[in-house]
């Protein structure tokens, strides 16, 4: 509602959430341009990937090592640095949990989120934006296709239960990720979907700000890109690497244009291909 009132489009190249929240960083107010993950680690870690993919970056290249240090990952560098003048004060210590209580209580104009938690910001009883929020696609430089990761997690069934248990394990497990289980999921507040056509289902989807459509366009685009956030044995620790050379950055200990060839030092120790 921030936006309409002062008759700004949402953002839609990765510049423009700052140029936004310039205008809408109201600190005397108690509401500032945007908060988002700055937590030195992984939290940041996270946002720094993001950010490569926004500004039509791949941190791997074609043989799977890395490639932080690519002539425009300055770009990314400066640009978080940049968020930070209109973010909360406690923006470098902000995480998942913190950013989301903060922009639910009103008191950020926008905020990256994660898809599949804002049903449960929104659905809270805290929550002091209901009807006002609206969901729309991650920015991207002009020119790209849109791009957007997309999050996984594994239910396993350890091998030591005994086979009845196991059996009765599977059967939950079936259960949750058949039709009817993702639909109570949804319903329970998870916008996580893990069906398509349940991305169909308008009166399923009404509580989540038009996120159902967010995720129904990126589908049909094939945007959704594993390249984003990677599936590889390394990913853990380069998101740290990340968050922490990135953190120091937005803490001023070091210039934004150092950044990414330190990344890329330390990504190619962790790869095992560092000199001497």
């Amino acid at each position: 509602d921030l936006l309409a009132q002062s008759g700004i489009e949402p953002p839609q190249t990765p510049d423009q959430p700052l140029e936004v929240a310039r205008r809408l960083h109201r600190p005397d107010d108690g509401v500032y341009g945007i908060v988002w993950n700055a937590q030195r680690g992984s939290a940041l870690g996270q946002t720094v990937a993001h950010m490569y993919a926004a500004f039509g970056l791949r941190m791997l290249d074609d043989q799977g090592l890395p490639q932080l240090d690519q002539a425009d990952a300055e770009k990314v560098a400066q640009f978080l640095k940049d968020l930070v003048a209109v973010s909360p004060p406690d923006i470098l210590s902000t995480a998942w949990d913190q950013r989301r209580r903060r922009f639910i209580a009103g008191q950020a104009a926008l905020t990256y989120e994660w898809g599949a938690r804002m049903g449960e910001g929104l659905r809270s009883p805290d929550s002091q934006v209901g009807g006002k929020v609206q969901a729309y696609p991650p920015p991207v430089l002009a020119g790209i296709p849109p791009v957007a990761s997309f999050g996984t997690w594994c239910l396993g069934i350890p091998s030591g239960l005994s086979r009845e248990r196991q059996q009765r394990a599977w059967r939950a497990i079936a259960a949750i990720c058949g039709m009817e289980g993702a639909r109570r999921m949804v319903q329970a507040g998870n916008a996580g979907v893990s069906k398509r056509i349940l991305l169909d289902d308008d009166e399923l989807g009404e509580n989540f700000a038009g996120l159902f459509r967010v995720m129904r366009d990126l589908h049909d685009l094939q945007a959704f890109s594993p390249h984003v956030r990677p599936s590889i044995p390394q990913w853990n620790d380069l998101c740290i690497i990340l968050g922490d050379v990135f953190h120091d950055v937005l803490r001023g200990d070091l210039e934004p244009g150092k950044a990414p060839a330190l990344a890329q030092e330390r990504a190619l120790i962790l790869w095992g291909q560092g000199h001497d």
